[in-house]
């Protein structure tokens, strides 16, 4: 029987990540003022003033998209798959590896400081929301070209038991969720 299951999260903009779109949306406004200001001034060079300023506009909007982010996961007979997709149209894999392959699976409890995140080759962070109420999961693995990976996720009913029916035998003992 095939199994196959998804799960699409939307992650939550940082305060960081808020200002940056502010910051990039003034700085945009600002050289759009300084070009439409030039070409009136000048008025030899009004039509490629404006032209510019629809460049800086469309690349403003381009920039602040980057920041739309959302995470796939996807479960299919044992193999999962987390991607990450920008602005709905752009969508990059991060990992892809055989559940039964996992070293640990564990709830994440308190945080991921540093220290934890030094012990890996790759860390995946694919957490949409921390203060939301799905839990969140850590995965551990080797994996052939990425080495030590660390994959970090917030896997729904379904997803997670989905990845639990293909742990191997000694993590499955465990009772998650």
């Amino acid at each position: 029987m095939d199994i196959f299951c998804e799960q699409i999260v939307k992650k939550k903009k940082t305060a960081t990540e808020w200002l940056t779109v502010l910051g990039l949306w003034l700085f945009g406004w600002l050289i759009t003022m300084l070009l439409i200001w030039f070409a009136l001034l000048s008025r030899v060079y009004l039509p490629l003033a404006f032209l510019g300023a629809i460049g800086v506009i469309y690349g403003v909007m381009k920039l602040s998209a980057k920041f739309n982010v959302e995470y796939e996961y996807a479960v299919t007979n044992g193999l999962l798959d987390v991607d990450k997709i920008t602005n709905r149209s752009d969508r990059k894999r991060l990992i892809s590896v055989e559940v039964n392959t996992f070293d640990t699976f564990q709830e994440v409890t308190g945080s991921l400081g540093g220290n934890d995140l030094k012990n890996y080759d790759k860390v995946v962070m694919a957490v949409a929301d921390p203060a939301a109420e799905d839990k969140i999961y850590s995965a551990t693995f080797r994996h052939p070209v990425k080495g030590r990976v660390l994959v970090v996720f917030q896997p729904g009913e379904k997803v997670l038991t989905a990845v639990q029916k293909s742990l191997p035998r000694n993590l499955q003992a465990r009772r998650f969720g």
